[in-house]
Parts: structure tokens; C-alpha cells; sequence
């Protein structure tokens, strides 16, 4: 689990900022209430952080809060 956790992100992206992310090239993309959900493999969680929060505050595999 400990694995999974350090290589995935679920990130609700910022409709500023979509562009940007699909450049990150997301695993998979999702519309949730018209904003896009973004899942992500191994990039840098800063990097993701700046793009929008987490998609889910229960998430397990999220590490951080906006």
C-alpha cells in the first residue's frame, strides 16, 4: 500500500491550470460537477499541488490539503 501511495495522485484540477496538467500526461481523466479529475503516476507532488487539491478529502493517496 505504501507503494501506491508514494506513486499515485488523484488531483481535481483548476480549470486555470488543465491545460498544464494533460501536459503532465495524466493515467486517466474524469469530469466530477464539470471540473476535470486527474490521476497521475509517479510525477512530483509539488508540481501537482500548484495544479489544484486533492480529488477527495479522504483520500488515501493524497498528501496534501488546499
Amino acid at each position: 500500500m505504501e507503494e501506491f501511495e508514494s506513486r499515485y495522485v488523484e488531483v481535481m484540477v483548476h480549470p486555470d491550470h488543465v491545460a498544464g496538467a494533460r501536459l503532465l500526461k495524466p493515467m486517466h481523466e474524469r469530469q466530477v460537477f464539470g471540473r476535470s479529475v486527474m490521476l497521475f503516476e509517479n510525477v512530483d507532488r509539488a508540481q501537482l499541488a500548484a495544479l489544484g487539491r486533492c480529488a477527495g478529502p479522504a483520500s488515501p493517496i493524497c498528501l496534501w490539503r488546499s
